[in-house]
């Protein structure tokens, strides 16, 4: 190929691949082959952002001086190259004045959000400059100890790149942490394990740094969570059981006491017929009782004019002469 333009194009989309891979010094590599002279404008434009976004993200990862200060001087001088061509006030004109916002650690943070806000539009069709631009505000947010804006620019971020199916910005895995910190364990396990299997798919070495400095402080916590639970649900479980047995053992005296009630109750109801029955009789004679003999007899007539002969004793005779 002797297009130059074109080779220039195919390293800048390298250069992205790398990027967002987190292989920075396969990164530097080819930027460093990339001849900007051979380039369009627009394509200078692009070149620029991405080196821009590059050390921005070289800035994060490392903290320590002087190597940050450095980083942050060569993100600040890459998005001036790319103000410099991009039209002033232009949709690409203002994110790149937004990174450089972002990166410059002289401007306080309630201007930087003040910027992200009047940039960041949830209607923006450019899904992939949304994902960024609402992952830096809901970051600005988070250092301002503000949850509410913070979890919906996460949360605004990470359905970009699900909708773009790009995932290459920390949204996740800063949602996730937000969320943990928040006291919310299980959508911070949840969302930091998405995290981890998209780093693990796209080989984002950069971003599994991150996320496995936080996996295991979640997952830690997490696991003590449903231990909790476990240990819950087994005294809820203890706690049926010993219902369940003093139920048993009510019901099991229910019966005893139940079978006891219903003989009484027979015997109740057969001297209730037999007090019935004598109710029916006429007393027609009634023999005393000798010495020889302690029990008499009583002959009761029925109401039907039958003669019962009845066997009574000393004592029932007495009560019923009195």
């Amino acid at each position: 190929m002797k297009n130059d333009e074109l080779m220039e194009s195919a390293k800048s989309n390298l250069l992205f691949c790398f990027i967002s891979a987190g292989l920075f010094k396969d990164a530097i590599d080819v930027m460093q082959e990339i001849n900007t002279s051979r380039m369009s404008i627009r394509q200078k434009q692009i070149f620029y952002d991405q080196m821009s976004r590059l050390y921005s993200e070289l800035a994060r990862e490392n903290m320590k001086e002087p190597y940050h200060r450095k980083y942050v001087n060569l993100c600040q001088a890459y998005c001036d190259s790319a103000l410099l061509i991009l039209p002033e006030g232009s949709y690409e004109y203002n994110n790149v004045l937004a990174l450089k916002t972002y990166t410059n650690p002289d401007i306080p943070s309630e201007k930087k959000i003040a910027f992200y806000e009047r940039i960041t539009d949830p209607k923006d069709r450019n899904l992939h400059q949304l994902a960024i631009n609402s992952s830096i505000l809901g970051a600005l947010y988070m250092g301002d100890r503000n949850s509410e804006p913070a979890l919906y620019n996460l949360a605004l971020s990470a359905i970009s790149d699900i909708r773009l199916g790009i995932t290459e910005t920390a949204s996740k895995t800063t949602l996730a942490i937000w969320c943990y910190e928040l006291g919310n364990i299980e959508k911070a396990s949840k969302y930091i394990h998405a995290s981890l299997e998209d780093a693990n798919f796209y080989n984002a070495r950069h971003r599994k740094v991150d996320i496995n400095a936080v996996l295991p402080i979640i997952d830690k916590e997490n696991m003590e969570i449903v231990a909790r639970q476990n240990n819950k649900l087994i005294i809820l479980l203890v706690l049926v059981c010993i219902f369940a047995t003093l139920l048993s053992v009510c019901l099991w005296f229910y019966y005893k006491i139940n079978k006891k009630l219903g003989k009484k109750e027979k015997i109740i109801r057969e001297q209730f017929n037999q007090l019935q029955t004598v109710s029916d009789l006429s007393l027609i004679h009634i023999s005393e009782p000798t010495r020889q003999a302690e029990i008499s007899y009583a002959v009761f007539c029925l109401k039907k004019k039958t003669l019962l002969l009845v066997r009574l004793p000393a004592w029932q005779w007495n009560i019923i002469c009195s």
